[in-house]
Order: C-alpha cells, then sequence, then structure tokens
C-alpha cells in the first residue's frame, strides 16, 4: 500500500508541477515531438527528397544530346609530335567533331518523364502531409485517453484507500468479534474488488503513457 501511495503522490506532484502547461499546449507540445522524433517524419521527408533528385535528373537528359568526339589519325599524329609537317591529311580527317542529336522522341518522351518526375514530387509531398496529419490525430487520440486514464485511476486510488480504511475497521470488529464471519468476508471481497479495480485502472494509465512515449520518442518526465 504505501507503493500505492507513494506512486499516487508522484503522479500529484507531476500534475502540480505539470499545471503550469495547459492540456492544449501539452498535447501542441507532444504533436511537435511526434513529427520531429518519429522515423514516419524521416521516411516521408526522404522520398520528398528522392523524388526532387529524379526530377533533376530528367532536367539534365537534355546533355545527352550533346556530344564531341575525336579522330585520332596518322596525319593527326604527326601533326601533334611535328608542327613543322607539312601533313595536310588534317583536312580531310578532323581532328575533333562536335555533334547534336536529336531524337524524334525527344519531343514526346522528356515532357513525359518530367511530368513524371513532378508528379512524384507532388505525391511525395502530399504522403508528408497526410503522415503529418495522422500522427497528430494519433497523438490527440493518446493524449485524450491518457488524462482519462490518469484521472480514473487518481479516482480509483482515492476509493481504495476510503475502502482500506473501512476494511480496516471491520478486521478489527471481527477480532474483537462485534461482527460476524459473513460480514468480514463481504468486507473482504468488496475491499479486494477494488484493489483489482484500482490496479486495472494503474495498467490502462500506463498504457496509455507508453502508447504516447512510443510516438514521440521520450518520456513525458522528460518534456520541458
Amino acid at each position: 500500500m504505501r507503493t500505492i501511495l507513494a506512486f499516487v503522490a508522484l503522479i500529484a506532484i507531476t500534475h502540480i508541477a505539470g499545471a503550469q502547461i495547459s492540456d492544449a499546449d501539452m498535447e501542441a507540445k507532444l504533436i511537435e515531438l511526434a513529427w520531429k522524433n518519429n522515423p514516419l517524419t524521416r521516411i516521408s521527408e526522404a522520398e520528398v527528397d528522392l523524388a526532387r533528385q529524379e526530377a533533376r535528373v530528367v532536367g539534365a537528359e537534355w546533355s545527352n544530346l550533346l556530344g564531341a568526339t575525336g579522330n585520332l589519325n596518322e596525319f593527326n599524329i604527326k601533326q601533334f609530335t611535328n608542327p613543322d609537317s607539312n601533313a595536310t591529311g588534317n583536312t580531310f580527317f578532323p581532328r575533333y567533331n562536335v555533334f547534336v542529336r536529336i531524337p524524334f522522341s525527344l519531343f514526346v518522351e522528356t515532357p513525359r518523364k518530367k511530368k513524371v518526375a513532378l508528379a512524384k514530387i507532388n505525391l511525395a509531398d502530399e504522403k508528408v502531409n497526410l503522415t503529418r496529419m495522422e500522427l497528430k490525430a494519433k497523438v490527440q487520440r493518446l493524449y485524450s485517453d491518457y488524462l482519462r486514464n490518469r484521472e480514473t485511476w487518481i479516482i480509483r486510488q482515492e476509493i481504495l484507500s476510503k475502502e482500506k480504511t473501512n476494511f480496516e475497521r471491520i478486521e478489527k470488529d471481527y477480532l474483537a468479534k462485534t461482527i460476524s464471519l459473513e460480514s468480514y468476508t463481504s468486507g473482504a471481497r468488496v475491499y479486494n474488488e477494488h484493489r483489482i479495480q484500482e490496479l486495472n485502472a494503474k495498467s490502462e494509465y500506463l498504457k496509455s503513457k507508453i502508447g504516447i512515449e512510443e510516438l514521440i520518442g521520450m518520456r513525458l518526465e522528460d518534456i520541458k
């Protein structure tokens, strides 16, 4: 029982310490932390970056249409090794050739690729927005459950404390033989039922707390 009371005191202290922050402000803080620390954020942002990189590659494909070739032959070599040579073969065999290639697919394929690349960027951006909305909704649901379960557990703690006092009185009366065994057994059953209810409330509270901490990547106690 001392352990339970100590834990209740800890929750009360935490509640008082966090009283300066309203539930709405805490919820906004949790949403911010979920977006910052959740792996889904990094995945969705990486997909946007990848889509933009692909768009840049498509935009640079026009450079494949330009090129240069070299023509190495006997006359070029003689002119390079012996500038005073009277070799004139280079007139017929140029050393360098520059070309421009314009395939017929340029006017169809490239615009299509660019359109697909831009669509991928828009899709990736929409996925980021969707991820943000889903995280926000999930935080709101979990935080609502957390507040409800915390208050429920505090109430169950208060009821259990009263029932414990009542059962201690019943025990004393039974030992003094002022009440029957049936009354003692009935009192013990009621007290144990409240203990079970308190344990269930505590379990629900801790599960909701862990759910939020899993989403934001840190303990609630460490939020400043």
